[in-house]
């Protein structure tokens, strides 16, 4: 015959195996959710980044060569290009940065030399640069990532002689 207090050992069991049941699964709950979480914000900020640093290595590019004349649009087989003109040691260069298979691409050769759109470095994923001239002294740079997304950049060319004499 079971006492009352047989009785309350299995129930006392129970409780305690339901109660750890119930801990467990709310830690993989919070488990799963923390790693969705973690993942939504790892491949934000990579996207983000990417275009970060395309934007931030064109306007910098832009800066480093404002010269009377060293900037400005142009093209690369079908793409548009940012053309940036300097000279070093008496010998004219163009930095050329263009997009080639969804990469920002940057050519360094001697002014007038021309190559295939292979030829240039990868420097970060970009589907589309296009450049427009705006007015005299103003560019309109438009970066357009590999999933559409497109932020613009106004550069003002302020044709500083002392800039834009060396890489």
């Amino acid at each position: 015959m079971r006492t009352k207090r047989d009785e309350r050992h299995i129930i006392d069991i129970i409780f305690v195996l339901a109660l750890f049941a119930l801990f467990a699964i709310a830690s993989v709950l919070l488990i799963a959710i923390g790693v969705s979480v973690y993942r939504q914000g790892a491949e934000a900020m990579g996207d983000n980044s990417t275009v970060r640093t395309s934007y931030a290595y064109v306007s910098e590019k832009i800066r480093r060569a404002d010269a009377e004349g060293a900037v400005e649009c142009g093209s690369v087989g079908e793409s548009d290009a940012l053309l940036l003109s300097y000279e070093i040691n008496g010998i004219s260069y163009t930095t050329t940065l263009y997009v080639y298979e969804n990469m920002l691409t940057e050519l360094v050769a001697r002014s007038g030399l021309s190559f295939p759109p292979s030829a240039g470095q990868p420097v970060a994923e970009l589907e589309k640069l296009k450049c427009q001239q705006v007015s005299e002294d103003l560019l309109k740079i438009t970066l357009i990532e590999t999933g559409g997304e497109e932020r613009s950049l106004y550069a003002h060319i302020r044709s500083n002689p002392s800039a834009g004499e060396g890489e």
